[in-house]
């Protein structure tokens, strides 16, 4: 049964990357065809910064994303979050400059995120006195006994 789990992940896993990888190519080739060739006027020192910046993020994005497949719901799967945004910017950054700003929704989760554990700590446990523990009553043996032991007196 192990065998299947580990062929499920691989397949999980080429699957993602048969997905992920054409997406990509095809967001960076879009955003080289029409900002710096179509648009190359218009085309200044940041779009080429930017585009470089992109594909930095998908060098590190992409392969991290693929190993997340095979197990959603780790941390790794924030990697597809930053690789998806950034795929909408870059299109969205052929046509208009501010649209980078959109990676900025980035570092703004890491902070609300790094907030919400801060403030849901939970706060150092009082030393709490110990509470009397209250008697039970007799057990089940010490009951079985009394009640033989009335059965027997009765006779």
């Amino acid at each position: 049964m192990a065998g299947a789990a580990k062929k499920k992940a691989a397949a999980a896993k080429a699957s993602a990357k048969g997905t992920y990888v054409p997406v990509v190519a095809a967001a960076c080739a879009f955003y080289a065809f029409v900002r710096l060739w179509y648009r190359g006027a218009t085309a200044e020192r940041f779009h080429y910064l930017a585009f470089a910046g992109s594909l930095v993020v998908y060098a590190v994005t992409v392969p991290t994303a693929i190993e997340s497949a095979a197990a959603p719901g780790t941390l790794a799967s924030y990697f597809f979050d930053v690789m998806a945004l950034t795929v909408v910017a870059q299109c969205l950054g052929a046509f208009y400059d501010w649209s980078w700003y959109l990676l900025l929704v980035v570092p703004g989760f890491a902070v609300f995120k790094a907030l919400a554990f801060w403030f849901s700590r939970p706060s150092a446990p009082k030393a709490a006195e110990p509470e009397e523990e209250e008697d039970a009553g007799p057990s089940k043996k010490e009951r079985k006994a009394a009640l033989k032991q009335k059965r027997m007196k009765g006779r």
